[in-house]
């Protein structure tokens, strides 16, 4: 019995020039003017992704072409050897290239704060969660946490002067680099509670959810946003709970609070000054702590707005 083979097919050959090919490419568009990088993507015609393959020329800002001579203009087009008989071109797309950075260490929702406070004798150890950053009028950029971390249920307004801040440990995400931070102010009145607390040189506070997820706009719920969900962003975790009252007045813990977010239980130890957000990942209140209502456990949170307000401050 015969059996019939099938000629050997030929390889097929690549759509884009390969990895030496392309190097060889590069060097050529990167001599030109403005040019400072290259990459194989797609090209964009008025704004838009088209599905045509093209070697990306990404310039610092365009330049028209008038000004420029023919020697400095980069080639719509340029050739490569498609096979060993055969030559191709592949399109070249320049696009302007933005400002780039190194990814750094942020500080940002969810992420711990910890010390030794001594509003008494002995210094007592303090742990929190960061709650939101915003753009200080005096500090710069800071994050919030809950202030009773710091002080207890005392009401008022604590300003450290320079130099005498209170030193706290900046945990950025699980298990993360640990940095030395400072307090600068403690505010606990009946609208808010939350201590101003700024990142050493070097880390930058942001809006993100353990480096990654941002936040988006603060929020201040509405009627129709109860029973919804909405989420604790935790130390260790993101939890679901929903929201069940809103612009409430309650005593927790010595202290009566007013404009306050009530939610089923999801806080614990720890938790304080944490950041509570809706669907939309929108900030709306800070842990406070926990109380009963009709025999129910739910979270307290004061509202996200009176930080931003007392302290003239705004998110980014």
């Amino acid at each position: 019995m015969s059996v019939k083979t099938s000629p050997a097919k030929s390889p097929t050959p690549p759509s884009v020039p390969q990895r030496g090919q392309l190097d060889e490419l590069y060097d050529e568009l990167l001599a030109f003017p403005n040019v400072t990088g290259c990459f194989i993507g797609h090209r964009r015609r008025k704004g838009r992704r088209t599905s045509q393959l093209a070697i990306v020329a990404c310039v610092s800002d365009k330049v028209k072409l008038k000004s420029l001579s023919a020697r400095q203009r980069v080639p719509r087009r340029i050739d490569w050897s498609f096979s060993s008989r055969k030559t191709k071109q592949i399109p070249v797309d320049v696009q302007v290239i933005g400002g780039s950075e190194l990814h750094t260490t942020v500080l940002g929702a969810g992420d711990e704060i910890s010390g030794f406070v001594s509003p008494g004798n002995p210094p007592r150890p303090a742990m929190g969660t960061v709650g939101i950053a915003m753009q200080h009028p005096l500090y710069g950029r800071v994050v919030t946490t809950a202030g009773h971390v710091f002080v207890g249920a005392t009401p008022g307004e604590i300003i450290y002067p320079p130099g005498q801040e209170i030193e706290v440990s900046l945990r950025c995400a699980v298990d993360g680099p640990v940095f030395t931070g400072h307090a600068h102010k403690v505010v606990i009145t009946p609208e808010c509670d939350y201590a101003v607390v700024s990142p050493p040189a070097g880390i930058k506070a942001e809006n993100l959810y353990h480096d990654s997820q941002p936040l988006g706009p603060v929020y201040v719920p509405e009627p129709a946003d109860l029973e919804r969900p909405a989420y604790l962003l935790g130390i260790h975790d993101v939890r679901l709970t929903f929201l069940r009252g809103y612009h409430g007045r309650l005593a927790v813990g010595g202290l009566d609070l007013v404009d306050v977010l009530l939610t089923d239980v999801c806080t614990a130890g720890g938790d304080s000054g944490g950041c509570l957000v809706n669907q939309a990942t929108r900030p709306m209140g800070l842990v406070e702590g926990v109380t009963r209502v009709d025999n129910r456990l739910m979270s307290v949170f004061t509202s996200i707005v009176w930080p931003l307000i007392r302290e003239r401050a705004t998110t980014f």
